[in-house]
């Protein structure tokens, strides 16, 4: 397992999660049977790099949003994000918290509709593109169909300035007829790298949302292959710390003790040897996005604590 990595302290802590974890991204797109990275747009046409040249694909892209190892540099707040008459928001209330998904679309629901907002980058951003992502939470958990396609809708931008706001407008149709209809955003440099914004929670509860989905599939196959039997748990999706600005990132080695449920969930992270409260938060955040296929006992799923060196 690779090594995460933090600060050697005396204290230890547990800390509360959030209900998802970073999850750095690359987009890549269908090229002859095999789904490369997307280097850039041109418009809404990908390029990919295929024998040390651009090929650009005109028709029909297939997309795929993969998880990579790190984000790219920089920072980007955006401001009044709308798509289709909706704004998206970061839930702030424990009662909004109890309907997560508060930026269903109200506006159009055919024809063109248009995602805007206004963008400012800490880093200059030349050549990015952005990803804008329309799902269905609850299709989601009933299992993939035509009626639930989560839509995937990419189109270049235009240069962000570092410290400079940047209105963005792009058109695109909004789909119908999906049950509390939601959606997210993110951004890609020029390089193709994910730049993690003000409103990335939100793309980071899609995932954590799509993991357990797919793990619910994996799981099956495991019970069925150790039925009876005794096993540890397996890590299945493993997330890095993403440090929040003040933070302080430790440097050294440190220890965090996972409780996992029977379900394969992380229910708290014990944080032994990180002084900072902004640092140790964070990475509890990362570690309680963790998922796993559970330990068995006699075949049958139970609770268990695993613990993690971890090393900056």
């Amino acid at each position: 397992m690779r090594k995460t990595l933090l600060c050697l302290a005396a204290a230890a802590a547990v800390v509360s999660l959030r209900a998802s974890a970073p999850h750095p991204s690359v987009l890549t797109v269908k090229f002859h049977d095999q789904m490369l990275p997307v280097a850039k747009m041109i418009g809404t046409d990908p390029v990919v790099i295929v024998d040390d040249a651009e090929k650009r694909i005109r028709t029909a892209p297939i997309y795929l949003v993969q998880r990579t190892d790190h984000f790219a540099p920089g920072f980007v707040t955006a401001r009044h994000v709308q798509f289709g008459g909706t704004e998206l928001k970061v839930v702030t209330t424990q009662d909004q918290a109890q309907s997560d998904h508060s930026a269903t679309p109200t506006g159009p629901r055919f024809g063109v509709s248009y995602f805007e907002g206004h963008f400012t980058a800490k880093q200059t951003i030349t050549g990015g593109f952005i990803v804008i992502v329309v799902y269905s939470p609850t299709a989601m958990e009933g299992g993939p169909s035509e009626e639930n396609q989560t839509q995937v809708i990419v189109h270049d931008l235009p240069d962000l300035p570092a410290g400079q706001d940047t209105a963005v407008k792009v058109s695109a149709a909004l789909p119908d007829g999906q049950p509390n209809q939601t959606y997210f955003f993110q951004i890609f440099d020029g390089n193709g790298g994910e730049v993690v914004t003000n409103l990335s929670e939100l793309a980071w509860k899609y995932y954590a949302l799509r993991d357990r989905v797919k793990l619910a599939g994996i799981r099956a196959q495991y019970l069925e292959k150790f039925h009876g039997a005794n096993h540890a748990a397996v890590p299945a999706v493993m997330s890095r710390p993403v440090f929040s600005e003040g933070a302080k990132p430790p440097h050294g080695e440190a220890t965090a003790v996972l409780a996992v449920s029977p379900d394969g969930l992380v229910t708290h992270v014990d944080i032994r040897g990180v002084e900072d409260a902004a640092a140790r938060a964070d990475i509890a955040n990362a570690l309680g996005g963790w998922l796993f296929l559970p330990q068995l006992k006699g075949g049958v799923p139970v609770g268990t604590k695993i613990q993690v060196p971890l090393e900056f």
